[in-house]
């Protein structure tokens, strides 16, 4: 499955208005990771009967998302080459907590690590606002508060809306719902 959603989020990335940046080969890098920790840490809870693979593929798609609109997957930026106020790696991590204990020098290293740090951070958001839906993830995410959404936390969530579109899945708008594959 990791290579079929690996596949799926690139064609889902490409069919953007506006395409990502960077070369196949370091896009390819960055969606492996985000692939890797979509499985290995769902955002979303899986529902009955799920074979999971719905959850994985929407969180994958979330942290493309969040990827896309901070970066555009510069690999210039992936690799901290090029960073603006403080923020690093594809996913624009800030702060202490965002980075886990670990130094900018190893996210900056690692796409992998730095992939599972944004999922990270969605997480301590999703656990701050039970009662929050993805807007108020991805709100806490580029604000710090899932109370006080941003134009990049709605223009970060019109990219998952336009991405899960293209991969034909259908995301949840409750708190606490799962995503289906539209059929």
């Amino acid at each position: 499955m990791t290579t079929s959603l690996a596949t799926l989020v690139l064609a889902a990335l490409a069919a953007l208005p506006r395409p990502p940046g960077g070369t196949r080969e370091s896009r390819a890098e960055a969606v492996d990771a985000i692939v890797a920790a979509a499985n290995e840490r769902p955002l979303f809870e899986r529902a009955a009967g799920s074979d999971g693979t719905a959850e994985i593929a929407a969180t994958a798609l979330v942290l493309a998302a969040v990827a896309q609109h901070e970066s555009s997957f510069d690999p210039r930026v992936g690799s901290c080459v090029v960073h603006g106020g403080g923020a690093i790696s594809y996913f624009q991590l800030l702060g202490a907590y965002s980075l886990g204990g670990h130094t900018k020098a190893e996210v900056c290293a690692s796409p992998s690590l730095a992939a599972k740090l944004a999922l990270r951070v969605l997480h301590l958001q999703k656990r701050r606002c039970k009662q929050c839906d993805l807007s108020g993830w991805l709100a806490g995410y580029a604000s710090g508060s899932p109370s006080r959404p941003s134009r990049t936390s709605r223009e970060t969530e019109k990219l998952v809306v336009a991405l899960a579109r293209h991969a034909s899945l259908r995301l949840p708008t409750t708190p606490g719902a799962a995503p289906s594959w539209a059929r």
